[in-house]
């Protein structure tokens, strides 16, 4: 029991170092957009504009796939940029490991209370199913004394992951993010990096995290209470 508390911990670390099987899993795009209909405030933007701001979501995730970091952040809001930190070796490569497998596909386009956004669905390794391949490695490397310390744990998790995105049979999740378009300080037009758009492009890893989340509050209790009942003594 102690054992499990610990392992789960140390994967939480490498989890919330991005920032985010019973769970509810779906291959249908989750859509929290604005309504698109025709309102005084609300319109659909066609042709070439449309085109324009939807090439910026594209060349951004594209540019995240082709784990192009720098050609990426060009087509980001400056004041968002500062979300991503490449000169932590660990988190950078949970992004090589995660983003090679990003995809988007974009669709309408609409204007809403004079802010302009693109539907693009994001298709991700499911990073609850990751996880779950995941942990069960870690245990089994702990218990055979493998992993003594975080140091271990981190590069374990780091090694072990590349090895879970890279299987055949791995799942995916696309998530239906509304990116907004908004002109920067140096009036070109460029993606507003939100925690919900990183979270698509991280397979729902926030979800992730609250199922950890869980299992550690249920390991708790499971000790506490085979602690006061002797099971220890």
């Amino acid at each position: 029991m102690k054992l499990r508390l610990i392992s789960i911990a140390l994967c939480l670390l490498l989890l919330c170092s991005c920032g985010k099987k019973e769970a509810e899993r779906s291959d249908t795009p989750k859509d929290n957009s604005v309504s698109t209909t025709e309102t005084e405030t609300t319109r659909v933007i066609e042709g070439g504009e449309a085109e324009a701001y939807s090439g910026i979501v594209t060349s951004m995730l594209g540019c995240f796939a082709a784990l192009d970091y720098e050609g990426a952040l060009a087509y980001i809001r400056e004041s968002d940029r500062e979300m991503f930190d490449f000169s932590d070796e660990s988190q950078r490569r949970l992004y090589d490991n995660l983003f090679s497998h990003l995809s988007c596909e974009t669709g309408e386009v609409y204007s809403s209370e004079g802010r302009t956004f693109v539907k693009t669905d994001i298709t991700a390794p499911d990073m609850l199913d990751v996880y779950s391949d995941l942990n069960l490695l870690y245990i089994d490397a702990m218990m055979n004394g493998e992993i003594t310390s975080e140091e271990e744990s981190r590069n374990f998790n780091n090694e072990a992951l590349a090895g879970i995105v890279a299987a055949e049979d791995l799942k995916y999740k696309t998530s239906r993010v509304d990116i907004e378009i908004a002109e920067d300080t140096d009036g070109e037009s460029r993606a507003v990096f939100t925690a919900e758009l990183m979270n698509a492009m991280l397979g729902d890893i926030q979800t992730a995290q609250r199922q950890v989340s869980q299992a550690i509050e249920e390991g708790a209790q499971e000790y506490t209470a085979a602690k006061d009942s002797g099971a220890f003594d």
